[in-house]
C-alpha cells in the first residue's frame, strides 16, 4: 500500500499590466554573513521588467533581510547623498521589527527615484526626529563588488559582500482567502497557524500580501478574552511582526474583526496568530474559537491540549464584492458554489436552463465568466456553451422562475450584497433585479434547475472560485491482477487537493485508458495517489499526468474487511485444530465503541496458509437499543481455541454502557460463546437456550464483590469492587504448562475503571472463573492509567501481563507459589524501555512467546509485542506504523533478579525493534496467532477509513530482522532434546502395590532444577513411601541427595530444586534413576496398557536458562491385555523403546506426536505403526521378519540398502505369464519394494539394521508405466484387509515366490506391499517372477486345456503339483475335490 504525491503551482502566464512602470530588482542571493551597518548604497536599474528603458521609477517597497541580536525597530531613510540629513528623499511609512534571517518590508508612498542614480539607505528610530542608527542586516557573498558598498563593517568586508534586499515599484495586489466553512465545533486555542496563499486575487504569483483584516469566528462560554491579535513568524509570541489595531469583544459563534495597518505577509509562509490582552506587553492569553471541522487539508494547526490538524473558521482581507468580474469574455473563469450546500455548483446542462449539480472539477460546463460591473450589470457566459450564449431571465423574476441561455438579447445581472456580511453562510445573491430580494437558488437543496428565491435563504447565496481555463489533463493506466483477487478487490484512490478541497477518483480496471480534464483554481494543486495492499502506482508527469497502477503480485497483505463507513475494528485471530484460521472483529454501524449503539461481531475463516478466505459472516448482530437486553452491541472479541480439543471460546464486551461510564450496578456486560466446529457455528453453554451466548457478567464481576454485596446489599462497594470491566480483545491466553482438570488453564486480562487492570483464570475453559491473586491485587496500581491488557506465560509457567499505556506498554509478573490453586503474588508494574513517539499510539496489542532457532541453529525463547510504533511529523497522524518489539528470554536473568521474577528486569532490558508491518497508513489494534506453516498470522487495523481489517502472514525472520529464522513450537513438536524425564515401563496386576521409577536422561550434567507434571492413569492411586508421608522418595543413586535438593508436589506438579548453586549441587550424572513413585493398582482394574505421561517439563541449567523438554510417554501393563493400542507423545527414551520392542500386547503403536527417539528402536513386524508428524531420525532402526519363501515385499519407514543378505528389486517388465524385476542398491524410506533373501531356506530371515535413519511420515507408492500400463506397488505401515471385489484395479500379491491375482478378501500384514494395475478383464491368474537375464523361477505350472494356468495349494499352504481328493486352494479359491 503506497501513497504518492505531486505538487503543482497553477498561475496566470500573462504579464500584468500596471498603470505605472513595473520594476522589481534585487541585490544578493543568500543570507551568508551579518553586519551592523550605518548605511547601504544601491543603484536604481535603467530598464523595467519588460526590458524597456526608463528614466524614473516609483518606489513602493524595499524588502531587507534583517538579523536580530543588534538590530532595532526603525524607519528607513532614502538619501541621495552619504548623509541622512542632506539629500534626504523619503522616509518609510512603517518601522518593522527585525526578523532574524528573514525579509521585512519597508513601504513608501509617492516616492520616485531617478533611474541609474545611486541612493543610500539609512535607519532612524523616529520619523520626526531623524537621527542615524545602526541596523543589523544580512550580507550575501558577491563575486563583484556592489558599489558604493556597506560601511560600518571592519576591514574589507564592504568590498567582499553585498546586502541582501529586494525592491519594487509595484504594491502587492490584494489577496483574500478563507479557512473553514461553518461553525461546527469549539476549542480553546493558544495559537492558530495560517498559511498565506501564493496567488493574489488577480491570479498572479504573489510575493508579499497586504494584511488588512482577519475575521475570526469566536465563541463564548470558556476562555474567551477581549484581546488583540498578534501575528508571529514562529510559535513564539515574542517573535511578533504585527499586532492588530483593535481588540474586539468575542462574539458567540459570530465573526470578530481584527484590523491591521501597514502589514505585509510573505506569500507561502506560515504565521501564527496569538492573543494578548495588552498591546504593549505581549503575553499569550489564548482565545475560545469556532472550528469548521476536525479534519481537513488545511495545514495549519490549533493548539488545544496538543497540536491538532483542525480547521479554524476565519477569513482574511474580506471585501463585499470579490474581484471576480471580467472586463472581457474569457478573462476570468469561475466556479460558482452554493453557500448552504457547498458541494453543489452552477452548471450549464443541455436542456437550456442554468442548473446546479454536485461539483465536478472535470466539468467544463461548470466554468462561468461574468463580464461587466455591478453598477451597469454584467453578462454571464459558460465555457462549454461559448461566447454566443448568455444567461437571461425576467427583469423582475418571481419566486420559482428559472433562467435560460440565449443567443439574443440577454438580461443584465447584479450581485445582491445584503448577505455578504452574514455571520452564518455569507455570500452574494445573483439576480436580474438590483432593487429586488430574489436570487437564483439551489432549488430544494439538490441538483436540477435553479430557480429564484429570496436571498435571505442560504441556498440563494453563492461564493466564487477563480479557475484556470487550461485543465490539467489526466490519464489512467490500471493493469494486472493482484495475488489475492478474492480479498483484495479495491485498487486505490486518486485525489487532487487544492485550497482545502478534494477531488477523489476511485480507481478501477474500467478506468484503464480513460482520463479526465481537471480545472483547478490558482495556487497550489497537489495530487495524491493511494493504492491499497496488492497494488502499486506512480504519478508520471508529461503531456498528460498519467496515473499508473499495476498489481503487486508479491504482496501477501489481504483485506478481510474494507472500511465502508461504518467501520470495522478490533481484530481477534486464532488457529483451529485443523490448521484453518478463525478471524473475528467488530462491525460498527454506530461508528463507535460499545455504548454508542449497534455493534456486530463478524467472522471469516481462512485456509491454513491464509491464502484463501471464506466469505464473511455475521456471528451476532447488535440492535442498539437504549437499555440492556442482551444484544445492544457485541464488540471487542477475545478468542481462544483449546490446544487439545479444538473447542472455541469467544468472549466479548456487550450492552449499552460506555466503558468509562459504567458502575457496579450499571456496567458493561460480558457475553460468552462456544463453538464445537471451529467457529462455523456458535452456541450457549446452557442446553436448550435460544440465544447463542451466555451473559456471564455477574460470574466475573462477582469475583471482586464484597461479602455484603454478595449477600444482597447492592450499595456495599469498596475500592476493590469492579465498577466496570472490559476484556482485552484479541487472544485469550491458554497455558501450555498448567492443567487442572480437563483443560489447560486460560486467562482473561481486563481493563478496569480504576485503570489498574484485573486478571481472572479458568480451569474449565470459561465455565467458572477465579481471581489471579487476591481481590485486592491491582497489577498496575502504581500508575493509574493502565489500559487494555493481555497475558502470556513465561518459560517457567508464571504469568506476564502486558498493558496498554499512552505511548507503549506496562509489564508485571505473577509468580506462582501453588500453580494448581492459582496462589501467588504480583510484582511491581513497570513501564517498558521501548516507547512509541506519541501518546496516541497507546493501543491494544498482542504479546506472545515462541521457541525459535537462530541462524546457527541454537534454540531460544523469545517474546513478541505488537503495537503502533510511529508518528508522521509532517501530517501529525498518530496511531500508525504498527510493528513489533521483541526480546530474548532464553535465560531466566532476562526476567529475574536475584533468582526471583522481576518485572523491571523484564520491562527495561533487552528489547529490540522489529519489523514495521504497516509502513504507510495509520494503523492501530493488532493481534496474531501461529499458523501451521510456522508463520505468524498477523491481523490488524489499518486506514483508509477507521478502519479496514488486514491480514498478513509473517516469518519470524522478517519480524526479528533476520536474527531468528524459524519458529519451533507445537506446530512442529520441537523441544530441547538434551535432557528428559520419564517413568520406566512397569507390569502389575490389579490390587498390586507399584514402585514406579522416574528416570533421568541427560547429555550434559549441568541441571540445577526441574519442574514437570505426571499424568497417571485412573487405574492407579497414590500411596506412601514406606513409613514416610510422601508418595515419592529420592532414588538410591548419586544424582541428587535429600540434603542438596528439595522435592515438592502440588497436585500433578513435581518441582525438583537444588538448595545451592555450586557445581556439587547439580543433578549429577547422565542416564539413571531420579525418584521412586509409589502407587497401587485399583482392585478390579481391567487388563490393558495404560499410558503414563510426564508433561510440561522445564529444566534450569547452571547458566540460569530455562529449557523446555518434550513430554515423555511410558506405560503400565496391567494383567494380560491383547491387541492393545498405545499412543506415545514427545520423546521416547531408550528404556521405553527397549520395552516396546518385546511387548507382544501392542497391536498398534501411535507415534504421531513423537518428536525424538533415543537409542535403538525396533519396527516390529505385523504391528501397525502410525508415523510421527515431526521430522524424526532414529539413532538405530531395526526390523526382523521370518520369510516363508525367498521372495517377498517390504515397505519400511526408513531407508534400506541391498547387501549379501538381501537384494531389493523394482519392476521392469510384465508379460502374460511373468514379471521381470531389476535389482536396486537402495530403497528410500516409505517406498515399497520387492525383496529376495539370499541365504539358505532355513535362514531366510529379513534382518535389517540402519543407523541415523530418518523416518518417513507416510508411504510413497511406487508407480511405473510398464508396456503402456500403470503398475503401482502400494505399501502400508499398518495391518490391512484388502477386498478385491470392491477395487477398481486388479490386485496381485506375492505368495510362494510368485504373484497371485487376488479375487477374494485377504489380509496384508504391516510393512508389506501389493501390485495394482488398471487391467481388469483377462487378467492373468498367476505371474511368475523373473529377474533380468534369468529363467523363470522354478515353479511347476499346471496348464488347463485352454492354456490357462492352474495353481493349487494344500490347506497347510504347501504348493501341490496336481489336484487331490479333499479340500484345497485352486487359483486362490477353496475347492473340495470329490
Amino acid at each position: 500500500m503506497k501513497r504518492l504525491s505531486l505538487l503543482l503551482i497553477v498561475a496566470l502566464l500573462s504579464v500584468a499590466t500596471w498603470a505605472q512602470t513595473a520594476l522589481h530588482w534585487s541585490v544578493g542571493s543568500g543570507n551568508n554573513e551579518v553586519a551592523n551597518v550605518d548605511w547601504i548604497g544601491f543603484t536604481v536599474p535603467t530598464t523595467d521588467d519588460n526590458g524597456q528603458t526608463i528614466t524614473e521609477v516609483p518606489l513602493h517597497n524595499i524588502q531587507l533581510c534583517t538579523r536580530t541580536g543588534g538590530g532595532t525597530t526603525s524607519y528607513m531613510v532614502i538619501s541621495s547623498e552619504k548623509n541622512i540629513t542632506n539629500g534626504r528623499v523619503a522616509i518609510s511609512e512603517n518601522a518593522p521589527a527585525p526578523v532574524d534571517g528573514s525579509f521585512v518590508m519597508y513601504t513608501f508612498k509617492d516616492v520616485k527615484l531617478t533611474a541609474g542614480k545611486t541612493y543610500y539607505m539609512y535607519f532612524t528610530l523616529s520619523n520626526t526626529d531623524v537621527k542615524s542608527c545602526k541596523q543589523r542586516v544580512s550580507l550575501s557573498k558577491s563575486a563583484n563588488t556592489y558599489e558604493p558598498g556597506i560601511t560600518g563593517a571592519t576591514g574589507d568586508l564592504g568590498k567582499q559582500w553585498e546586502p541582501y534586499f529586494k525592491a519594487s515599484s509595484v504594491p502587492p495586489a490584494n489577496t483574500q482567502w478563507s479557512v473553514g466553512n461553518g461553525n461546527t465545533n469549539v476549542c480553546n486555542a493558544t495559537w492558530i497557524g495560517i498559511t498565506v496563499p501564493v496567488i493574489d486575487d488577480e491570479g498572479n504569483q504573489a510575493t508579499y500580501v497586504p494584511l488588512n483584516e482577519i475575521r475570526l469566528c469566536t465563541r463564548t462560554g470558556g476562555a474567551e478574552k477581549t484581546a488583540y491579535m498578534v501575528v508571529s513568524a514562529s510559535k513564539d509570541i515574542s517573535k511578533s511582526i504585527a499586532v492588530s489595531d483593535n481588540a474586539p469583544v468575542p462574539q458567540n459563534a459570530n465573526f470578530a474583526k481584527y484590523t491591521f495597518s501597514d502589514v505585509y505577509l510573505k506569500a507561502g509562509a506560515t504565521y501564527y496568530l496569538y492573543f494578548s490582552e495588552s498591546k504593549e506587553k505581549l503575553t499569550s492569553c489564548g482565545q475560545r474559537i469556532a472550528l469548521s471541522s476536525t479534519t481537513g487539508n488545511y495545514t495549519s494547526k490549533i493548539n488545544a491540549g496538543g497540536e491538532k490538524t483542525w480547521v479554524p473558521y476565519l477569513t482574511v482581507n474580506r471585501t463585499t464584492i470579490p474581484p471576480v468580474l471580467s472586463k472581457k469574455y474569457g478573462e476570468k473563469w469561475l466556479r460558482i458554489s452554493n453557500c448552504n450546500n457547498t458541494g453543489y455548483a452552477w452548471c450549464a446542462p443541455s436542456n437550456g436552463n442554468v442548473a446546479a449539480e454536485a461539483t465536478d472539477e472535470s466539468a467544463e460546463h461548470e466554468l462561468f465568466c461574468l463580464v461587466g460591473n455591478n453598477t451597469d450589470g454584467f453578462d454571464i457566459y459558460n465555457k462549454a456553451l461559448g461566447e454566443q450564449y448568455k444567461l437571461t431571465a425576467s427583469a423582475s423574476p418571481a419566486e420559482g422562475a428559472t433562467a435560460s441561455w440565449t443567443t439574443g438579447d440577454a438580461a443584465k445581472w447584479f450581485f445582491n450584497t445584503s448577505q455578504a456580511e452574514a455571520t452564518d453562510k455569507p455570500g452574494l445573491g445573483i439576480t436580474t433585479n438590483v432593487e429586488g430580494n430574489m436570487s437564483l437558488n439551489l432549488w430544494a437543496n439538490k441538483a436540477g434547475d435553479m430557480k429564484f428565491f429570496k436571498v435571505s435563504g442560504a441556498g440563494s447565496r453563492w461564493t466564487f472560485t477563480r479557475l484556470n481555463p487550461d485543465p490539467i489533463k489526466i490519464k489512467y493506466a490500471v493493469t494486472g491482477e493482484t495475488k489475492y483477487p478474492e480479498t483484495n478487490t479495491r485498487i486505490g484512490e486518486f485525489k487532487i487537493l487544492y485550497e482545502g478541497s478534494t477531488k477523489t477518483v476511485t480507481l478501477s480496471k474500467d478506468l484503464n485508458g480513460k482520463g479526465l480534464n481537471f480545472y483547478p483554481q490558482y495556487g497550489e494543486v497537489s495530487m495524491d495517489l493511494f493504492t491499497y495492499r496488492g497494488w502499486k502506482g506512480s504519478i508520471d508527469k508529461g503531456d498528460y499526468t498519467t496515473i499508473n497502477v499495476t498489481a503487486d503480485t508479491e504482496s501477501d497483505y489481504q483485506y478481510l474487511w474494507y472500511h465502508n463507513n461504518p467501520p470495522y475494528r478490533i481484530p481477534a485471530i486464532a488457529t483451529r485444530k485443523d490448521g484453518k484460521l478463525l478471524a473475528i472483529n467488530d462491525y460498527r454501524p454506530c461508528g463507535g465503541d460499545i455504548g454508542n449503539g449497534r455493534v456486530d461481531l463478524v467472522k471469516r475463516i481462512g485456509s491454513p496458509d491464509g491464502s484463501t478466505w471464506a466469505q464473511g459472516e455475521t456471528i451476532i448482530e447488535g440492535n442498539g437499543k437504549d437499555k440492556w437486553n442482551g444484544n445492544d452491541g457485541f464488540g471487542d472479541p477475545a478468542l481462544c481455541i483449546d490446544r487439545e480439543t479444538g473447542r472455541v471460546l469467544l468472549m466479548c464486551v456487550a450492552g449499552h454502557v460506555l466503558a468509562p461510564n459504567g458502575t457496579r450496578n450499571n456496567s458493561g456486560r460480558f457475553a460468552r460463546f462456544y463453538s464445537e466446529d471451529g467457529g462455523e457455528t456458535f452456541h450457549s453453554a446452557v442446553e436448550g437456550r435460544d440465544s447463542i451466548y451466555d451473559d456471564v457478567t455477574e460470574l466475573i464481576y462477582g469475583l471482586w464483590d464484597t461479602d455484603a454485596y454478595k449477600a444482597g446489599d447492592k450499595t456495599n462497594t469498596d475500592e476493590y469492587t469492579a465498577q466496570n470491566l472490559f476484556i482485552g480483545s484479541g487472544r485469550i491466553f491458554q497455558s501450555s504448562k498448567i492443567k487442572v482438570g480437563d483443560y489447560y488453564r486460560i486467562y482473561i486480562a481486563m481493563w478496569s475503571k480504576d485503570r489498574h487492570n484485573r486478571v481472572a483464570y479458568s480451569d474449565d475453559f470459561g465455565m467458572t472463573w477465579h481471581i489471579l491473586g487476591t481481590r485486592k491485587d491491582m497489577p498496575f496500581a502504581n500508575f493509574g492509567n493502565a489500559d487494555e491488557p493481555k497475558c502470556e506465560e513465561l518459560p517457567n509457567g508464571d504469568v506476564i501481563m502486558s498493558s496498554r499505556k499512552p505511548n507503549g506498554r506496562y509489564y508485571n509478573i505473577y509468580t506462582y507459589t501453588d500453580a494448581a490453586k492459582g496462589e501467588g503474588s504480583w510484582g511491581t508494574g513497570t513501564a517498558a524501555s521501548f516507547t512509541a513517539p506519541s501518546d496516541w499510539n497507546g493501543t491494544n496489542g498482542e504479546i506472545m512467546t515462541f521457541k525459535v532457532l537462530d541462524t546457527s541453529g541454537e534454540l531460544h525463547n523469545i517474546v513478541l509485542q505488537s503495537l503502533p510504533t510511529g508518528l508522521n511529523t509532517t501530517t501529525g497522524d498518530v496511531r500508525r506504523n504498527v510493528g513489533f518489539f521483541f526480546k530474548d528470554i532464553t535465560s531466566s536473568t532476562s526476567y529475574k533478579k536475584d533468582g526471583k521474577n522481576d518485572a523491571p528486569t523484564f520491562a527495561k532490558q533487552g528489547w529490540e525493534r522489529g519489523l514495521m508491518v504497516s509502513d504507510v497508513q495509520g494503523s492501530a489494534y493488532s493481534t496474531f496467532s501461529l499458523q501451521r506453516d510456522g508463520r505468524i498470522a498477523f491481523f490488524y487495523e489499518e486506514t483508509p477509513g477507521g478502519y479496514s481489517m488486514v491480514y498478513v502472514p509473517l516469518s519470524i525472520s522478517d519480524i526479528t530482522n533476520g536474527k531468528y529464522v524459524k519458529i519451533v513450537g507445537d506446530a512442529e513438536f520441537i523441544y530441547d532434546k538434551a535432557h528428559s524425564v520419564g517413568v520406566a515401563p512397569h507390569e502389575a496386576s490389579a490390587s498390586d502395590d507399584c514402585t514406579l521409577t522416574l528416570n533421568f536422561e541427560s547429555q550434559a550434567a549441568d541441571i540445577t532444577g526441574m519442574s514437570f507434571d505426571i499424568e497417571m492413569p485412573d487405574c492407579l492411586t497414590r500411596t506412601k513411601a514406606g513409613n514416610t508421608d510422601k508418595a515419592f522418595d529420592i532414588a538410591d543413586n548419586s544424582r541428587m541427595t535429600a540434603a542438596d535438593h528439595s522435592v515438592t508436589v502440588n497436585g500433578t506438579r513435581v518441582n525438583v530444586t537444588a538448595t545451592a548453586t555450586d557445581d556439587s549441587k547439580l543433578i549429577k550424572g547422565a542416564d539413571g534413576k531420579l525418584l521412586n513413585l509409589y502407587y497401587t493398582v485399583k482392585a478390579g482394574a481391567a487388563d490393558g496398557l495404560y499410558p503414563v505421561k510426564v508433561t510440561n517439563i522445564t529444566m534450569t541449567n547452571a547458566k540460569g536458562e530455562v529449557l523446555d523438554m518434550a513430554p515423555v510417554t511410558s506405560y503400565i501393563k496391567v494383567g494380560n491385555p491383547q491387541n492393545a493400542t498405545l499412543a506415545l507423545d514427545g520423546h521416547v527414551p531408550a528404556y521405553v523403546g527397549s520395552k516396546l520392542a518385546a511387548e507382544t500386547a501392542i497391536a498398534t503403536l501411535d507415534m504421531s506426536k513423537v518428536i525424538s527417539v533415543a537409542g535403538s528402536f525396533a519396527v516390529v513386524d505385523r504391528r501397525s505403526l502410525i508415523m510421527p508428524k515431526a521430522d524424526v531420525t532414529l539413532e538405530q532402526a531395526t526390523y526382523n521378519r521370518k520369510m516363508a519363501n525367498a521372495w517377498g515385499t517390504v515397505c519400511l519407514p526408513f531407508a534400506v540398502e541391498s547387501n549379501t543378505e538381501v537384494q531389493y528389486y523394482e519392476l521392469s517388465e510384465v508379460t502374460a505369464n511373468y514379471m521381470t524385476f531389476s535389482p536396486v542398491a537402495r530403497v528410500e524410506a516409505g517406498v515399497p519394494a520387492v525383496c529376495k533373501c539370499l541365504g539358505a531356506a532355513e535362514t531366510q530371515v529379513l534382518a535389517i539394521t540402519a543407523d541415523n535413519a530418518p523416518l518417513a511420515k507416510a508411504v510413497t507408492d511406487k508407480a511405473q508405466q510398464i508396456g503402456g500400463t500403470e503398475w503401482t506397488l502400494k505399501g502400508s505401515f499398518c495391518n490391512q484387509t484388502i477386498a478385491p471385489e470392491s477395487a477398481s484395479n486388479s490386485i496381485y500379491y506375492i505368495a510362494s515366490n510368485q504373484f497371485l491375482f487376488a479375487n477374494e478378501q485377504f489380509p496384508v500384514p504391516a510393512f508389506r506391499a501389493r501390485f495394482e494395475t488398471p487391467i481388469k478383464a483377462n487378467a492373468a491368474q498367476l505371474l511368475a517372477i523373473k529377474t533380468d537375464g534369468d529363467m523363470v523361477t522354478g515353479i511347476n505350472l499346471i496348464e488347463n486345456a485352454d492354456g490357462t494356468v492352474k495353481v493349487i495349494y494344500g490347506l497347510d499352504g504347501r504348493r501341490m503339483n496336481k489336484e487331490t481328493k479333499g479340500a484345497q486352494i485352486i487359483n486362490s479359491k477353496k475347492v473340495i475335490v470329490k
